[in-house]
């Protein structure tokens, strides 16, 4: 299932490269060097063109597909985007139900997570607390790549919850449309368990 050309905000491409330097140094380099680029055109949102198509997000995702720490190099790119683009006043006020302020609080990363991807639509379930959502028309998608290559929504959500004062929920990618093409969304699930902060 083809996935149609996306617009992606800078700071989705810079915060993989965040990651990446983080966890790979010397990948990091050697990327640079065989793309073309170097260390201040990428780690800086300010510094990408406003807008850019996913042409070059999904060469860069490409490279780094392989990579076996790809999995939490994406889940640290999506806190990395959250905090940097969520807005000041992120938390909801005067929410006194755990279950209701988990979804309102999913509700606002998804709505920011979308604004930076404006083709990406979400729909959240009611079972769960809210806290079961899914997503379509996601960037990182490689139709029958046979796993998940999502987790930059997991990390961005979840940073969103440790955020607003719920740093116990740990975001999981239950269905990618990687792993199964055969999918028409992928399909994430807010629940207990430690997530790594920045």
């Amino acid at each position: 299932m083809a996935v149609g050309l996306h617009q992606v905000a800078p700071i989705v491409y810079s915060s993989f490269w965040q990651a990446l330097s983080r966890y790979d140094p010397d990948c990091f380099s050697s990327l640079l060097e065989e793309l073309h680029t170097s260390r201040e055109a990428v780690m800086r949102a300010p510094n990408i063109p406003r807008q850019l198509s996913d042409v070059p997000l999904r060469e860069f995702l490409h490279h780094l597909y392989p990579l076996k720490s790809y999995p939490s190099i994406a889940r640290l790119a999506g806190q990395i985007a959250l905090a940097e683009s969520a807005p000041h006043g992120f938390r909801p006020a005067h929410i006194l139900l755990p279950s209701k302020r988990v979804r309102v609080v999913i509700t606002q990363a998804l709505e920011l997570l979308s604004s930076l991807m404006p083709e990406v639509h979400y729909q959240q379930a009611r079972r769960g607390g809210g806290g079961i959502f899914q997503l379509r028309g996601l960037p990182f998608i490689v139709p029958g790549l046979g796993r998940p290559t999502c987790g930059f929504v997991s990390g961005f959500v979840a940073a969103g919850l440790t955020l607003s004062d719920l740093p116990g929920l740990r975001v999981e990618e239950e269905a990618c449309m990687s792993a199964n093409e055969n999918l028409n969304a992928c399909v994430f699930q807010a629940g207990s368990g430690g997530e790594a902060s920045l």
